[in-house]
């Protein structure tokens, strides 16, 4: 119920972690550990409170409704959102104008704030930030499986100009090489010399000379 970048740490090692639970809930019907306590003070919070940092909050724990894991999938958007962008997708001067914009406003789309990025990545944040929950991912594995299809995707994309432009090079030097053996088998255009290839280096503009 507190999702928020200051709650997320990047270990040396690169993992990602969630801290600081103080606001955890346990849901009705999830396992229990052996050895975690069932019954604490926060885990008691009223129905109808306001509990979490208001920029992060979905819609409805903004209203002080129940919430489920679907809420947490909500403020990690925001948090994507604002490590695309670089701003929150909800905006507003004071707590009540917050708040209203979490519950009123859409996010504008992250390509007008930083164009470029993929349309997919758009339809990821889009759906994780619906208003509703029933419009948002239903667990953060299904979340999970759109990321990592989009970053394989990325990463295929990234590698196919890098590829396309090898087999132009290679085109080209296989173009020159044959060029090369072409003229090295035609009859000598000088009774007294041979042609020869003074440079076939782009930005070169010499032409075939005759050498005796």
């Amino acid at each position: 119920r507190d999702l928020k970048p200051a709650n997320v740490i990047v270990t040396p090692q690169g993992q990602v972690k969630v801290v600081d639970f103080g606001l955890a809930k346990l849901l009705p019907g999830a396992p229990l550990d052996s050895e975690a306590p069932t019954d604490t003070a926060a885990a008691r919070t009223a129905e109808g409170s306001l509990a979490g940092t208001v920029a992060y909050m979905s819609p409805e724990q903004a209203q002080g409704r129940p919430i489920d894991e679907r809420s947490d999938l909500f403020s990690l958007g925001v948090i994507l959102f604002e490590m695309l962008t670089g701003r929150r997708p909800f905006q507003g001067d004071s707590l009540a104008a917050l708040l209203s914009s979490i519950l009123r406003d859409e996010p504008p789309p992250v390509r007008t704030l930083r164009p470029g990025l993929p349309l997919e990545l758009q339809a990821v944040l889009t759906k994780a930030l619906a208003k509703k929950p029933e419009g948002r991912y239903a667990s953060a594995t299904e979340l999970a499986s759109d990321l990592e299809r989009l970053r394989r995707a990325s990463a295929t994309a990234a590698r196919a100009p890098r590829g396309r432009g090898r087999l132009v090079l290679a085109v080209v030097a296989l173009a020159l090489v044959a060029a090369f053996l072409w003229f090295r088998s035609q009859p000598s255009a000088h009774p007294q010399g041979r042609v020869r290839l003074l440079s076939t280096f782009p930005g070169s503009h010499r032409a075939p000379s005759l050498s005796p």
